[in-house]
């Protein structure tokens, strides 16, 4: 299923939960400038030519913007039953999901699993919590967000 910013949006105001949905589809390219890594992975096969680094990055920039101390980004096929399970984060200035419910990994730890082997499930970017100290960071263009 895929969603867009307006069905976001009125899902969030649904369960009274202040959000900002932006259709990344309809941004004009260039809003959020590259980094010096994607330069240097461009002529490589590392380089990876989706919008997996752009969305959280177009997100840190507008949390540092709108002066916000946290930043919580979630995939659209993931369900938060109850939104008051997101807690605010002091502690750690990331905090991720192991998503136990639905293994979110690669297809390579699929068919590890199918096999028989041994595949743990791991913390990936699907759902994240970043709080104010992490955000002078960024996520590099680098396959994808798992």
């Amino acid at each position: 299923m895929r969603s867009s910013a307006p069905q976001a949006a009125l899902a969030a105001k649904r369960a009274e939960v202040r959000t900002l949905a932006i259709d990344i589809d309809l941004m004009p390219y260039g809003v959020v400038p590259g980094f010096a890594t994607d330069k240097l992975l461009r002529a490589t096969r590392f380089h990876w030519p989706v919008d997996t680094s752009l969305k959280p990055n177009l997100g840190l920039l507008l949390a540092i913007l709108a002066g916000w101390k946290q930043i919580m980004f979630l995939d659209d096929d993931i369900l938060l039953p109850e939104p008051s399970d997101v807690i605010a984060i002091d502690r750690y200035p990331v905090v991720g999901l192991a998503n136990a419910g639905m293994p979110d990994n690669s297809v390579v730890c699929h068919a590890l699993r199918d096999v028989g082997a041994a595949q743990d499930v791991f913390i990936g970017g699907g759902a994240l919590m970043v709080g104010e100290a992490a955000f002078s960071s960024f996520v590099p263009n680098i396959h994808n967000e798992d």
